[in-house]
């Protein structure tokens, strides 16, 4: 969501983070963002050079009271630089640039973000593997199914949890729309007493449970596994790694992210292909207090009290190389990890509860801007 991290003062600006569906509505349109073929003909879908007519004035207007930034919440090749954006809030794996020297980059991400909850607690272990997911088809849940039958087949009786966020307006194109049927199906009644579904329902809110609730999910299990083919910088990597948890996943993945950046043989085990997925489930599960995780180390990269920092450190050379001086303070700075997603849905703008609030009416605009504009 369009995002006031710093308001302005008298002498220097304030910062407003966009999502980079918010920057593509104000251009042309954000339909088709998500499909591959995006990121290789972006420039040609989305003439980013300029802004619709009826939002580049206020843009503009903005722009004289703060800098803008362009947060990536999925996967971007070859992404073109745009107007009025001072600064992208992106990995290097996650966003590549057509023009990388004259943009100005903080490479960090929302999974850079991860709230203090995430940490390890002692917990007794109930689970042997927790999948936390929405059903997109991004998500491979289908192969995830596959793979958990394979493991029952096999003698492998673990105990899995897979908390699903149901998603709003469903569809067959985007979604795995049989997730009920597939489980009540493919699974038998005593095989269910160890996989466990956890279908939370969409009129609860976006992202379904709180914080420390799924911090809590992830202590009482082993391993931690995620089946995309596709992400963004997928939040959840982080969020497991800091509880401690060995990740699974996709070797060929594409998303980035300092979460991803950071797997490796003591905290992962990656599957070359989706047939042979279950295998990677047993060598993680069975081998799980053999990992060794760094959290320490991985908690000055992956969590809010400590990369707020980094962040101030980026922004201070931001506003010294516009001739500003920044007082290194932060107005909006907690939960950012939803925050810079538009994934936070109690603020003015917000579509409602069971939506990112992603700014992509005009009214929406409107109720921001007269925000933006009264602060001083």
């Amino acid at each position: 969501m369009a995002h006031i991290l710093k308001n302005p003062t008298k002498n220097n600006k304030g910062v407003i983070l966009f999502t980079h569906k918010e920057i593509a509505f104000f251009s042309n349109g954000v339909k088709t963002i998500r499909y591959d073929f995006v990121n290789k003909i972006t420039s040609k879908l989305f003439p980013f050079d300029v802004y619709k007519s009826q939002y580049q004035k206020d843009l503009i207007k903005l722009h004289e009271k703060y800098f803008f930034g362009q947060h990536f919440g999925w996967y971007h090749e070859d992404y073109p630089t745009m107007p009025m954006i001072d600064f992208y809030l992106a990995t290097d794996s996650t966003v590549s640039f057509k023009d990388e020297a004259s943009i100005f980059r903080i490479p960090l991400s929302s999974s850079s973000f991860i709230n203090q909850s995430f940490s390890e607690k002692q917990y007794t272990k109930v689970w042997d593997i927790v999948c936390v997911s929405h059903n997109g088809n991004n998500k491979r849940l289908q192969s995830f199914f596959k793979s958990v039958r394979k493991l029952f087949d096999s003698g492998k009786k673990y105990k899995i949890l897979l908390i699903n966020n149901a998603s709003v307006n469903e569809t067959k194109k985007r979604h795995y729309t049989e997730i009920e049927e597939d489980y009540n199906s493919m699974f038998s009644h005593e095989e269910r007493q160890y996989f466990s579904l956890l279908r939370l329902n969409t009129s609860l809110s976006f992202l379904g449970l709180p914080t420390q609730c799924i911090a809590d999910f992830y202590n009482l299990s082993k391993v931690f596994a995620l089946f995309s083919e596709k992400e963004g910088e997928p939040r959840a990597v982080s969020e497991a790694l800091l509880c401690n948890l060995p990740v699974v996943m996709n070797k060929h993945i594409k998303a980035g992210g300092v979460g991803l950046d950071n797997l490796n043989p003591k905290n992962s085990v990656l599957f070359d292909n989706y047939d042979d997925a279950h295998l990677a489930l047993i060598e993680a599960v069975e081998n799980y207090e053999s990992f060794s995780i760094d959290v320490e180390s991985l908690k000055r990269q992956l969590r809010e009290d400590y990369t707020r920092d980094t962040l101030i450190e980026y922004l201070t050379k931001l506003y010294k190389n516009n001739g500003q001086e920044f007082d290194k303070k932060l107005d909006n700075a907690i939960f950012l990890a939803n925050a810079v997603n538009g994934h936070l849905t109690d603020v003015p703008w917000a579509r409602g509860r069971m939506l990112s609030s992603d700014i992509m009416t005009r009214k929406q605009f409107e109720l921001f801007f007269d925000i933006a504009q009264s602060k001083h």
